[in-house]
This record gives C-alpha cells, structure tokens and sequence, in this order.
C-alpha cells in the first residue's frame, strides 16, 4: 500500500488547510524554506525544478548579455519565447504538485469552506497566468 503524497503546502490535518502565500506581490521576497513552510516535495522534484530553474536563469543571463550586445531582435525574441516556455513547464509542475497535493485533501479532508477556498485559489491562479501569456 502506497501512503498518500503529503500536501506540497504543509502538513493538512482534516479542516485544517493552510493558506498559501502570496509570493510574487511587491516589496521584500520572505523566506520560505522547506522547514519554515513545510514543504514536503521529494529530493528529485526539488532537484529537476531547482536544474530546471538554473537552466532558465542561464537562458535569462544570455538574453541580457544579447541585448547589451545589440543583437538581431528576431534572435533575443526566439530566446524569450524559449525562457518563457521553460519557465511555464516549472508552473505547470508545481501546479500540478499543488493540485495532487493540497487540492485533493481539501476535497477529501476538508469542509465545504475549505474545498470553496482551494476552488477560488485555482481560478485566481488559472485568470493570473493565463493573463501572462503562460504556455
């Protein structure tokens, strides 16, 4: 028998669902360790997106490094769209880790204002990237 995956948001007793902060609003970037928020994703998930993430800050670097250089806009143009899709395959992993994760036990643990809240979360989400131009 396979035990269920943790929630990626901490741990979730029944009713108790944590709320998810808000990581990209302006002003000073707080820490969230795996310690301090709970994390439970495993050491290759979080291995394959940190690579996945380095690869994308490499691709960042040089688009800059493109620029300065004054180089052909239909170049630095192809290599925003490749950033831009590479940082959308991180989105979509770590949505898809939430929805498996904390998603699921509001739906099976949680009481109808929690599974409300995670349903609200999710469409706040999906109108936020969609807006983005997110792949």
């Amino acid at each position: 028998m396979t035990e269920p995956k943790p929630s990626c948001c901490g741990p979730v007793a029944q009713g108790d669902l944590p709320h998810v902060p808000e990581l990209l609003e302006e002003g000073p970037m707080p820490a969230y360790g795996g310690a301090a928020r709970g994390l439970h994703r495993s050491d290759e998930e979080q291995r394959r997106l940190l690579a996945r993430l380095k690869r994308i800050e490499g691709q960042v670097a040089a688009i800059r490094r493109m620029v300065e250089a004054d180089a052909y806009c239909v170049n630095v143009l192809t290599q925003v769209a490749a950033a831009r899709g590479a940082l959308a395959k991180v989105g979509e992993e770590v949505l898809q880790r939430h929805v498996e994760t904390c998603v699921a036990a509001a739906f099976t643990h949680g009481d109808a204002d929690a599974r409300q809240e995670k349903i609200d979360e999710l469409m706040d989400v999906f109108a936020r990237y969609g807006g983005r131009g997110g792949a």
